[in-house]
């Protein structure tokens, strides 16, 4: 499976030969064709500044508002309080089918699309030290997990899948220190899709007090410590700097 970037350079990826690795490479290779957001590489090139992510953020939630001007709006240099704004706009994952919120579903589709573009705004914020990339499929089917080997065990040039349910997973909540969110938008990952991921950081598991510490604050906050990690599922030898300056996806090949 090789990822064809804008630049001229690609990546190849081996799926592992479980069952669970190879269902997902097969779906990734039946949506290949239906790749949606290409731009969502970070640290992988030096077009995004603080500066510049702030100003196009303003930029969505202008387009909201001027086809909803009873939408109030302030900008603020918090990536979970301006994460709400999306959770709020594109309503309550209901898990077992697409259905978004009805603010969502009568918005024309460039609000539509600077709701969505805003999302990826503020994980841009969320991600100015992390390297990865993050590869979407629309439309895209979405199974039950019926795997539970969740961890944060990655090395670099792992593959794992993304997660593909709005909201935020448990862990998300603990690494940003999310005062904002709503509890019904705290949602484990359940489902998987060919949605996929890459890093080049190492997983946080590889501190030895992170998960004793990670627990503590779900026991302090009554919260599950469910999903709690990624799933591999793949890897790639390439590394960053082998394909830095992509801006984005051109195609997926295999």
């Amino acid at each position: 499976m090789r990822i064809h970037f804008d630049n001229g350079k690609t990546l190849d990826i081996e799926p592992y030969g479980d069952t669970f690795s190879q269902r997902w490479y097969n779906e990734v290779k039946s949506q290949k064709d239906n790749l949606w957001e290409k731009h969502r590489l970070y640290n992988l090139n030096d077009e995004w500044t603080i500066d510049k992510i702030f100003s196009a953020i303003r930029e969505q939630l202008h387009v909201v508002w001027v086809w909803d001007p009873h939408f109030n709006w302030e900008m603020k240099d918090d990536m979970n309080f301006m994460h709400v704004y999306f959770e709020n706009m594109i309503g309550i994952d209901k898990i077992v089918s697409e259905e978004r919120s009805e603010y969502y579903e009568l918005a024309p589709q460039k609000v539509k699309d600077a709701i969505c573009e805003l999302n990826v705004l503020v994980h841009r914020l969320e991600s100015l030290k992390k390297t990865r990339l993050v590869c979407t499929f629309r439309p895209h089917n979405r199974y039950m997990l019926k795997t539970n080997r969740f961890n944060f065990r990655q090395v670099p040039g792992n593959v794992c899948i993304n997660y593909c349910q709005v909201g935020k997973p448990p862990y998300d909540v603990y690494h940003d220190d999310d005062h904002h969110i709503s509890e019904e938008n705290i949602s484990p990952q359940v489902t998987w899709s060919a949605d996929f991921n890459i890093t080049w950081d190492v997983g946080r598991d590889w501190d030895p007090d992170y998960r004793p510490k990670a627990a503590q604050w779900c026991k302090e906050n009554n919260i599950e410590m469910k999903s709690w990690g990624l799933i591999t599922v793949g890897y790639t030898t390439t590394e960053a700097k082998e394909i830095y300056g992509a801006k984005k996806i051109e195609k997926i090949s295999f």
